[in-house]
């Protein structure tokens, strides 16, 4: 739970803009690429998704820039384990990228709420040294069956409709408009949807 001083510099990044979504281009380049046949801009925009899988994710974001550093090390949100790294976020043209709550700070900012320190970081040089990293560029070799993804998003907008995320109308206008590109007439049933949601995030 976060402090009222966190809260207070929080509220104070949100006013003075040193606290937003990602910029529309960095969102419109991910719509190209498919993680697991899933579009990056769909993934990426749900912290359903993202959430407890920063190392992964941070990674996948920076799919869509052509240059960054991509930082492990620990913030007071994640010390559970101490002196060890804890978390993963991305750097760059001074914002801080996080993929847990999907949005960017301003990373004077970033780092004063949440006492962030750099342990490691790579960048678009560098980041084929880390076998981790070469090991999740195999996700974008995989493709799924478009009544799979179709069922996807219903999963993800039962989520929202039960519980909005803070990127809760970007998430939704990214489903549609890659619906309205790839349009479909599945009849998929409640109860599918219910299968996968809970295979996917009621485990």
């Amino acid at each position: 739970m976060r402090s009222k001083e966190q809260l207070t510099k929080i509220k104070r990044a949100i006013e003075e803009g040193k606290l937003q979504f990602y910029e529309m281009e960095l969102l419109e380049r991910l719509r190209n690429l498919k993680y697991n046949g899933v579009p990056l801009s769909i993934l990426l925009t749900s912290s359903y998704c993202t959430n407890t899988w920063c190392f992964h994710y941070s990674f996948l974001l920076t799919r869509g820039m052509d240059s960054y550093t991509i930082i492990q090390g620990t913030t007071s949100d994640f010390q559970q384990y101490g002196d060890k790294i804890s978390h993963g976020w991305v750097e760059k043209d001074g914002f801080v990228y996080d993929t847990t709550d999907c949005h960017k700070w301003a990373k004077e900012v970033y780092y004063d709420v949440f006492e962030a320190r750099p342990m490691i970081s790579y960048n678009e040089e560098n980041w084929q040294t880390n076998p981790f990293y070469l090991e999740l560029m195999k996700g974008f070799e995989i493709d799924i069956q478009p009544l799979v993804l179709e069922t996807f998003f219903r999963v993800l907008e039962e989520l929202e409709e039960k519980k909005p995320s803070l990127t809760h109308d970007f998430l939704l206008n990214e489903i549609e408009i890659y619906r309205e590109q790839h349009p479909n007439t599945f009849d998929i049933s409640k109860e599918n949807v219910a299968v996968l949601k809970k295979r996917m995030f009621q485990k």
